[in-house]
């Protein structure tokens, strides 16, 4: 083994696989009322390229809401009222809790239809809302780039690659610049000071990996060194990292030999992957929190030392590392670029450019909703949503922005998420005469972007990358049985009871066909049916992947390849 130090690493973004067969979200939303599908008429153009509301402003007294990202900061407040003040009508911000992620995206759009902006973590959701109505067509908007020329030139070239098979366009979706499409943010953190007292290497495969986890546990046999930070579907992120090592998909949907998409859990090997982390519960190794982990839960372990071995969200271990070093510098967890392999070679299953979508409700002002959007996609504006009120939140430091800290820290909670953070987000510094360019901050540490870049777009990971077969394209299934959503929550549900339960030994592993079978009546034989329905839609569409596209790459520039490659 080849022994690496992985540097700690950053990405906002991406999404969690819901056993429901997508990549994230398969909790059923409650139904909205229908939506329109076209724009209304007779409203005043709204004016570009301003951060100061028009003398006439025709969306005075306006009302809108959006969701965004909880991130404490006393300086919250001030901001929303900033933007408000800046856009001439009312933005009230609703906020995901940091402990349930953008999994309360449901039951906050359930509590309150009114929500007119929301980010929507992943396909399955995104599909389930346009099923349900809840999302405006944007279909004619799309051609309006003299209108909302910010809206132009930051999502509407890349909505329009997402269409039903309808040709319809119901989201402005989350993309990266500069890098490889389909990477995800999901990896591997080891304790490198764990690692080198026990002299060992990162791992390259399982039969080393169980090694790693095994010289942890004999250092302290009252700790369980591994945890992972989320148990969607009963598999959580060992399923994104570590099924790909036992089965030909991963937790893909898949083609059999007769030519039809399948669910993951349909993939015969996928007992095998569930028998070795019941094997790794029993030998003690799994951290029974596993069972309702959260990642505020895989922080809170990671910065007691009480696990040594972490599959999480990449972002995880900045505030442990910084606890732990505290105390001892040698201390920190370091990531590993890729997972590791099986009898096979590792697949890490990834996603296609557009990784999560910026919705609108089908309900709304959408005059005032597309203007409020392109306003917020001006320079000073994203300064203003990403770091707070300059001169106070931050300051420009030799041609550096710096951010304060303590009592004056901002941590970017009023940002429509998908949407300011997609194309020039990150690189907006770099139309500011003021500053050099650079990667912009967000609420996580700013100097983790080069790791991030270096760790995520390296060889090793990126050679195992894959997708599935029809990845990409966006299925609306009110167009037929439209049973596939809420069947979807069903699965997931029974998985999750059926996996844990196997995992923990509540079950017996040799109730696994019968329990696939059962599931198969309860759900899966229908949802399999509406997605083929689905794909056949596109012709069956295949979605491939070479491993060299570049999500715009026409816009890369010399200074931003130091970061991606």
């Amino acid at each position: 083994m080849k022994r690496k130090v992985i540097a700690i690493l950053l990405i906002a973004v991406l999404l969690m696989l819901g056993l429901a067969g997508c990549q994230s979200g398969t909790s059923t939303p409650t139904d909205p009322p229908a939506g329109k599908t076209d724009p209304p008429a007779g409203k005043t153009d709204p004016p570009a390229g301003k951060t100061d509301p028009p003398a006439d402003n025709p969306f005075e007294g306006v009302h809108l809401k959006a969701i965004c990202y909880e991130c404490d900061s006393a300086y919250n407040e001030k901001v929303s009222q900033e933007i408000s003040d800046r856009l001439g009508l009312t933005l009230e911000w609703v906020a995901c809790p940091g402990d349930e992620g953008w999994a309360a995206l449901d039951r906050l759009l359930a509590a309150d239809p009114t929500i007119d902006i929301m980010y929507i973590d992943g396909r399955t959701r995104f599909e389930s809302y346009i099923s349900k109505g809840y999302l405006y067509d944007l279909t004619p908007f799309l051609d309006q780039t003299d209108k909302y020329p910010n809206l132009a030139k930051s999502a509407f070239h890349f909505a329009k690659q997402y269409a039903t098979a309808e040709g319809r366009y119901y989201s402005l979706p989350l993309v990266w610049p500069g890098g490889y499409g389909g990477t995800n943010g999901y990896t591997w953190a080891f304790r490198e000071d764990l690692l080198k007292q026990c002299n060992l290497d990162m791992p390259s495969t399982v039969d080393e990996l169980e090694e790693i986890l095994a010289a942890f546990k004999a250092l302290d046999p009252s700790k369980y060194p591994l945890f992972t930070s989320s148990v969607a579907g009963g598999f959580g992120t060992l399923g994104i990292l570590l099924s790909g090592a036992f089965t030909d998909n991963g937790m893909a949907w898949w083609v059999d030999d007769s030519g039809t998409l399948r669910h993951p859990v349909q993939d015969p090997n996928m007992k095998n992957f569930v028998a070795k982390l019941h094997d790794w519960y029993e030998k003690g190794y799994l951290h029974p929190e596993f069972v309702t982990a959260t990642s505020g839960a895989s922080t809170q372990l990671m910065s007691a030392g009480e696990v040594s071995v972490v599959a999480a969200w990449c972002t995880n271990a900045i505030n442990p590392n910084r606890a732990l070093m505290e105390n001892n510098p040698e201390q920190r967890f370091a990531y590993m670029p890729g997972t590791v392999s099986g009898d096979k070679p590792a697949k890490l299953l990834a996603q296609t450019f557009a990784g999560a979508y910026v919705g609108i409700n089908a309900n709304t002002n959408i005059d005032a909703v597309m203007y409020t959007l392109n306003k917020l996609c001006d320079l000073d504006m994203r300064y203003l949503g990403e770091y707070g009120i300059e001169g106070t939140n931050w300051n420009i430091v030799d041609r550096k922005i710096v951010r304060e800290s303590g009592d004056l820290a901002y941590n970017s909670e009023c940002n429509v998420y998908g949407l300011l953070q997609g194309p020039y987000a990150y690189f907006f510094s770099k139309h500011d005469d003021r500053v050099d360019a650079s990667p912009a901050g967000d609420h996580y540490i700013d100097t983790q972007y080069a790791n991030y870049f270096k760790t995520f777009y390296v060889d090793e990971r990126m050679e195992q990358i894959f997708f599935e077969t029809d990845d990409g394209l966006v299925y609306d299934y009110s167009t037929g049985e439209n049973q596939y959503p809420n069947l979807a929550t069903v699965a997931t549900t029974y998985l999750q009871e059926m996996v844990i339960g196997m995992i923990v030994g509540d079950m017996s592993l040799d109730d696994w066909d019968a329990k696939i079978a059962e599931l198969e009546t309860i759900a899966l034989n229908q949802m399999v049916k509406e997605r083929n329905e689905q794909w056949a839609k596109f012709d069956k569409k295949v979605y491939e992947w070479d491993g060299t596209q570049v999500v715009y790459e026409k816009d890369i520039e010399d200074w931003m390849i130091d970061y991606v490659w």
